[in-house]
């Protein structure tokens, strides 16, 4: 599913949080979303899971608008792991994963086998009989993605999923997602970690003050003077067995470099 965001534009209140916004994302490829807090990038997010409405643009899937492929259709289409991780009741876990079939009123053998690849492609069927309030949060971040990953849409949006977890399941979920995408779904995913981003995405789009200020190849986008741009660090840059890393490493200081 190609996923087309055109001129997008988002008010709140006397705040422009998104402005004339344009990008793309195409099956079989991770888009990573970057910025500052702030930035937009969730607003965005939201928009292309068709969750919002923009004020000014278009949100597009396979160039079709939200309204003409329909609510229920659209649930089944595109999947979206929403930040924090909250779960609202003490389901178990299992029950937790299931939701992500309900916009497909499938079988039930159907929904099950779906369930449980969700679950072992998370990681999380070891505790699949627990209660989401024994979980840490780390865990609890894991079941939400496979409820994303139940729904087995053509696209997969997924707001800093990696946020709660320590670094070996932050390098899991990257892999996750980039083998999804691999398989022909349309991965979009808000991340924080440059490095992470710049490994396992295969484009980046990076928001400042609500614009666009920067879309392409990893390193491409995250030259030093995007980078200073967007946030305000300077960065150091370099490969690591073939694959690039660039972690922050000193505040821009006003009247500095």
């Amino acid at each position: 599913m190609i996923l087309s965001a055109t001129n997008i534009t988002v008010r709140r209140g006397p705040r422009t949080v998104l402005h004339d916004v344009s990008l793309e994302a195409r099956p079989g490829e991770v888009l990573g979303l970057l910025g500052a807090n702030g930035a937009g990038k969730t607003t965005l997010l939201r928009l292309l899971a068709g969750l919002d409405a923009p004020e000014a643009g278009t949100v597009r899937y396979d160039g079709r608008s939200a309204a003409g492929i329909g609510r229920a259709a659209l649930g089944r289409q595109v999947a979206y792991l929403a930040q924090n991780g909250a779960i609202h009741w003490p389901l178990k876990v299992e029950e937790v994963v299931a939701l992500g079939r309900l916009p497909h009123r499938s079988d039930a053998a159907t929904d099950t086998a779906a369930i449980h690849r969700a679950m072992e492609r998370a990681e999380v069927l070891p505790f699949a009989g627990r209660t989401t309030g024994t979980l840490s949060g780390g865990e609890r971040m894991r079941v939400l993605l496979a409820r994303a990953l139940a729904v087995e849409g053509r696209a997969l949006l997924a707001d800093e999923p990696i946020a709660a977890l320590d670094p070996a399941h932050q390098l899991d979920v990257m892999e996750l997602l980039r083998d999804v995408a691999r398989g022909g779904t349309t991965v979009v995913v808000v991340l924080h970690d440059l490095t992470l981003a710049a490994r396992f995405c295969d484009r980046l789009a990076l928001l400042a003050a609500g614009r666009l200020h920067a879309i392409g190849a990893p390193m491409e986008v995250l030259t030093p003077g995007h980078v200073a741009a967007a946030y305000g660090v300077e960065v150091v840059a370099g490969m690591q067995e073939g694959e690039p890393f660039i972690l922050p490493w000193r505040r821009i200081e006003d009247g500095g470099p």
